[in-house]
Formats: structure tokens, C-alpha cells, sequence
């Protein structure tokens, strides 16, 4: 089985006169001819392109799917709310409603703002704490978003009142001895699989201890990681907190949450936006929330997810293919040695209705049960042992431990000891 793309790469040409890159966001892997550029539906862990090839997806909009697509209770809010209106003049009764389950949930959410994305959501966070703290200086580790603040695609450079520390904890105090009169708050992305609880105490000690703000940009892991997200998991007690993605399969949503004393200082900025009082997302939203509860499935992705993770890394093992797969809070990536043959890989893959996040984090749902993970787990077998086996014996001297970066992919492998002392700390296996 080998797909054809040929409506898929027509469309693609004809965007070429209409958007830029073709498709806003469009991943680097896309635009060799040879991986589906356009979708036209979802269901479950499936999803169909323009020449109707059927996928079983781990990118799930990337991230967004917990649930997996079209899962009918929540699509049947969302027509709901649909026929009562979606934009009012000022509030909702909604608002409220998932304002509480907020608090209920997540750990430090004493307050909570709405917004739109993920972007928006990490800019008023930032916004909100420069506010507070009358200061500008930001220190950052992983992704936030596009907007300017965040400065997209440095590395570890100083860059206006951003700087990144690669989350790298000497880095980190070293700077705050040098910016700590100006410096409002550390915003940082949390890896789950990366490093354990004892990286984030002493992340949030350092903060506390400098007097500065803690904010935990929990838009990809909220809801996914645990019902109360990354903080909940491991006990933190940040100041401020963003979630997005998992919390309303894949309507568009976000909510800044925190301490009164701080989100209060929100009355005197503007963070509004037309779309933010939007009524359809949180209907999804509220609908989720209840089925992650009632049907446990944040333990159900973690259990199946690492035995998946755990099968898929034996198969490479056995073929000597230098390629391994990393588990943490419901998602994966694949760590590779050689990119010609990750790149070979992922499109190999997607020839035979297998989509990954290439060169990204790939996404379980609770539409992709043993049946569907044990087929893609014969698929993997069959391209190791066929389509890679040029690259047999690649997996010498291969490790997590040994993995480089690619680009742009900030430093999760620092080693930093924490209340232990200075010295090597083990990636988690």
C-alpha cells in the first residue's frame, strides 16, 4: 500500500497564487510531493485526505484531539449552542459555568480570563504579570506562541526583555543575578518525560526565592497531562498558569488562570478581544472536561501510551534502526540519529496511513485503542525491516542520553541536579 497525492499536490499548487508557503504554518517536511497537504474529515483516530487516503493520525490537530475527532457528545453541544447564538453582547451563563470547573480543577486557578489561542493566552499571562510586578524582564524556556514578546526562533540570545535559559537552571540564576531588579517573571513550557518533579521544585524555588513571578505555559499539556494539568501532577504552584489545546477537542479556546491578587490587575490593561466571549468553544470545552472525568482518560492514554512507546522502541532495537520513541503526559516524539533517515521514515509512514508530528510531538487520543496502536505497531516492523534497511546498525552508541537537538528545539537534555547538587541529572527512562 503506497498513497497517491495527486489532488492533494494540485491544491497545494493552485495556494501557491493565493497564501504564502501555500498553507499557513506549513511544516517544513511538507513540500516535497511525497505527504498529504489537505483533509477533508476526522473520525476517532482517522482522518481522510482530498484523495480519500484514510490515516490513523497522531497529530490530531496538533494537539488539540484528546478525544479524537467528531466525538459525538461533544459535537452534539456544539450544535446546541450553535442554534441558541455564539457571540453575545456581553457575558454567558457558559462563562461561568467552565470558569468554576476551572477552579474546581486546576490547582492555582483562583481567577480565570478567556481567550482565543494559545498565543493570546501566553502574551496577556506576560502582559498581566508585567502589570503586577511594574517590571519587564522575561525569562523563558520553551514555545509560547508567535507574538513578539516571545521572540520565535531565538536562541539563547538576549533579545528586547526576553531572554532564554534553555532550561537550564545555572544558566538561569546566573542571569538573575544580573537582571534581578528588572526582572517580572520565568514563563516556561513544561516536558513531561524530560525531566521528574524535582526540575520544576527547584525551577519554582529559584523564582520564589528571587521574588519573581512563576508562570507555567500548560497549553499543551492542560488536560492532557492530568485533569489539572502539569501543576497538578507534580504539586506546583505557580503564580500564573495558561491552558488551551486538550481542554475542548479542538475548538478554538484558552484561559489564563491564577491568583486573585494578580489576575485582578487585568481591570486596569487591555487583553479583549471580539472573539474571546465566543459561547460555542466553551460548550465543547465543558462537554470534555466531563468525559475526561467520567471515563478516566488521562490514565487510560498514559497506561497505553507507554506500553505503545515501550513495543514501538523494541521493534527499532531489533532491527538496529537508530530511532527511539520518548512517552511523557500523553504525547511522544521520535528521537533519531541520522535525518535522512527520520525523513525517510515519516514519509514512508504517511505512504501507509500512518501520520506523525514530524520532527514534533505526536499526540494519543482516546479513540486509538490497542486494536489501531497493534496495526500501526505492524506497520513499523514492516518499514524497519524494509524501507530503512540501508540504515541497519544505525542504533550503535544511540541513546536518549546521547541525543543532539535539532534547531530550535531548546535544551531539554541540560543536566541540572537540583537540591542534590550541581552535576549529570538522567533523562527519566
Amino acid at each position: 500500500m503506497n498513497y497517491n497525492y495527486s489532488r492533494s499536490n494540485d491544491e497545494f499548487n493552485r495556494a501557491q497564487d493565493l497564501i504564502p508557503e501555500g498553507i499557513k504554518g506549513m511544516h517544513k517536511i511538507i513540500g516535497n510531493g511525497e505527504y498529504p497537504y489537505y483533509f477533508s474529515k476526522g473520525k476517532g483516530a482517522h482522518v481522510w485526505d482530498l484523495d480519500n487516503n484514510r490515516y490513523v493520525d497522531f497529530i490530531m490537530g496538533k494537539g488539540p484531539y484528546i478525544l479524537g475527532y467528531c466525538r459525538p457528545e461533544v459535537d452534539e453541544a456544539v450544535i446546541r449552542q450553535v442554534r441558541l447564538g455564539n457571540v453575545f453582547p456581553m457575558g454567558n451563563v457558559l462563562h461561568n459555568e467552565l470558569a468554576e470547573i476551572l477552579k474546581t480543577k486546576i490547582p492555582t486557578a483562583e481567577r480565570v480570563l478567556f481567550y482565543k489561542t494559545g498565543s493570546c493566552a501566553t502574551t496577556a499571562a506576560v502582559r498581566i504579570a508585567k502589570e503586577f510586578t511594574g517590571k519587564n524582564m522575561i525569562f523563558s524556556s520553551g514555545y509560547h506562541g508567535w507574538h513578539d514578546w516571545s521572540n520565535l526562533g531565538v536562541n539563547s540570545k538576549e533579545v528586547g526583555h526576553l531572554i532564554d535559559f534553555n532550561y537550564d537552571l545555572n544558566l538561569l540564576e546566573s542571569l538573575l543575578h544580573d537582571y534581578i531588579d528588572d526582572t517580572c517573571a520565568v514563563i516556561v513550557t513544561p516536558e513531561d518525560g524530560y525531566f521528574d518533579s524535582i526540575f520544576y521544585k527547584e525551577l519554582q524555588r529559584v523564582c520564589k526565592e528571587n521574588g519573581i513571578l512563576f508562570i507555567l505555559d500548560e497549553v499543551k499539556s492542560g488536560f492532557r497531562v492530568a485533569l489539572g494539568g502539569f501543576q497538578a501532577k507534580y504539586n506546583l504552584d505557580p503564580d500564573l498558569s495558561v491552558f488551551s489545546k486538550a481542554m475542548s477537542n479542538g475548538y478554538s479556546i484558552s484561559a489564563v488562570v491564577g491568583k486573585k491578587a494578580i489576575m485582578e490587575l487585568n481591570q486596569r490593561i487591555h487583553t479583549a478581544g471580539t472573539y474571546d466571549t465566543e459561547v460555542i468553544p466553551l460548550a465543547a470545552a465543558l462537554t470534555t472536561i466531563s468525559i475526561l472525568e467520567k471515563e478516566n482518560i488521562n490514565h487510560k492514554i498514559e497506561l497505553i501510551g507507554k506500553k505503545f512507546i515501550k513495543e514501538l522502541n523494541q521493534i527499532f532495537t531489533e532491527h538496529e534502526i537508530g530511532i527511539q520513541g520518548l512517552f511523557g503526559g500523553g504525547s511522544f516524539r521520535f528521537w533519531c540519529k541520522n535525518l535522512q533517515m527520520e525523513s525517510l521514515f515519516y514519509t514512508e509512514m504517511a505512504s501507509k496511513g500512518i501520520l506523525f508530528y514530524a520532527y514534533d510531538n505526536s499526540f494519543i487520543s482516546a479513540a486509538h485503542n490497542e486494536t489501531i496502536l497493534g496495526q500501526v505497531l505492524e506497520t513499523i516492523n514492516d518499514v524497519a525491516s524494509k524501507s530503512l534497511s540501508d540504515y541497519k546498525g544505525t542504533n550503535e552508541d544511540f541513546s536518549l542520553d546521547s541525543i543532539q537537538l535539532y534547531r530550535n528545539k531548546k535544551g531539554f537534555l541540560n543536566r541540572y541536579a537540583g537540591p542534590f547538587g550541581r552535576g549529570d541529572y538522567p533523562l527519566e527512562k
